[in-house]
């Protein structure tokens, strides 16, 4: 077990989790009856923000909470048992890379089977402050061994989904046992971008998710994904628009089916696709999407050589029909 931690065990949770007091990062997260105890984060763990922001007529300044120890405070609602964790920046740190201009907080709550993670940022100054990267470093346990059975058994695979609002991650054993750990946006938080960072031998390296990438995306030479690149600007302090939240849930599943269980109970789509993602050209694929919004609209990337039939409403089981054919090369 690691030592200097927060440990938040609530006996009406499954979640068993450790909170680094000197990162405030969430740095150890287990199931309460996993059989084999798989701690599903590795080092720093998540918690971690890297910004970019600049004021008007500035550039970019690059800020990183992991340099600005000297300003972080971390607290706890109930040290005896703790079910919420809170970390603040609320001052300017001199490092070249500390936060400025806008006060951090994030916050850790366990509740029921529920992990919630928030993010705010606050501006602290008398001029708007325009945030271009808000990244959220994610280093699951994705660094492997020899030995199989640690490998399998001990560490995580990250499947990630980063497309806006529909974005979700689901975190599993190589193995294939459950629990999943799987983790959604709420309300208007979303993820646009990622960058990874190549770790060493079989280590993953440091996989950084984005919920907004303007900065980023200037600087991009490989090309744009299909999410464009966004900013928020926050007003000056005291004015309404000068602060923003961000908020996701993590939670568990038993299998498959609870993932994708989780993903329609939390707003998402469930998707299913035969015979698969990658087909032959002028093949014809079958889609079928279960949601709890109403579809409005089907619009191709490339309608020219994309043909949509919708085969109608949903049965019982809430799944909308769809069949797909493409005839564009990769796409």
């Amino acid at each position: 077990m690691k030592t200097d931690q927060i440990r938040m065990n609530p006996v009406d949770s499954p979640f068993r989790l450790g909170i680094d007091w000197q990162s405030g990062n969430l740095v150890s997260l287990q199931h309460a009856a996993d059989p084999y105890a798989t701690d599903f984060l590795f080092r720093e763990g998540i918690g971690g923000v890297v910004l970019r922001l600049r004021t008007a007529g500035g550039g970019w300044q690059s800020a990183n909470s992991t340099d600005a120890d000297d300003v972080r405070e971390v607290n706890v609602d109930d040290p005896a048992q703790p079910r919420q964790v809170t970390v603040t920046y609320n001052r300017d740190f001199q490092s070249s890379t500390g936060i400025r201009h806008v006060a951090l907080r994030q916050r850790f709550t366990v509740e029921g089977d529920v992990l919630e993670w928030r993010i705010g940022l606050h501006n602290r100054t008398v001029a708007t402050v325009e945030i271009g990267d808000l990244g959220l470093p994610l280093l699951f346990h994705t660094d492997y061994t020899r030995d199989a059975a640690t490998t399998y058994q001990r560490r995580v695979i990250r499947h990630s989904y980063l497309a806006g609002h529909g974005s979700f991650i689901v975190v599993m054993r190589p193995n294939g046992v459950g629990p999943f750990l799987v983790m959604t946006p709420v309300g208007e938080t979303k993820f646009e971008y990622f960058h990874r960072e190549p770790g060493a031998a079989s280590w993953e390296g440091v996989f950084t998710a984005y919920i907004h990438s303007q900065a980023s995306g200037e600087a991009e030479t490989r090309g744009d994904g299909r999410q464009p690149h966004t900013s928020v600007t926050l007003n000056p302090a005291g004015a309404d628009g000068d602060t923003v939240e961000y908020a996701f849930r993590l939670q568990w599943a038993t299998d498959y089916d609870a993932v994708r269980e989780l993903l329609y109970q939390e707003d998402l789509l469930d998707i299913q696709i035969v015979p698969g993602m990658s087909v032959p050209q002028d093949l014809t694929v079958q889609i079928a999407v279960r949601t709890r919004h109403a579809i409005t609209a089907l619009e191709a990337e490339f309608p020219a050589e994309t043909a949509i039939a919708y085969l109608g409403e949903p049965a019982s089981d809430r799944h909308h029909q769809l069949r797909l054919l493409v005839s564009r090369p990769g796409a």
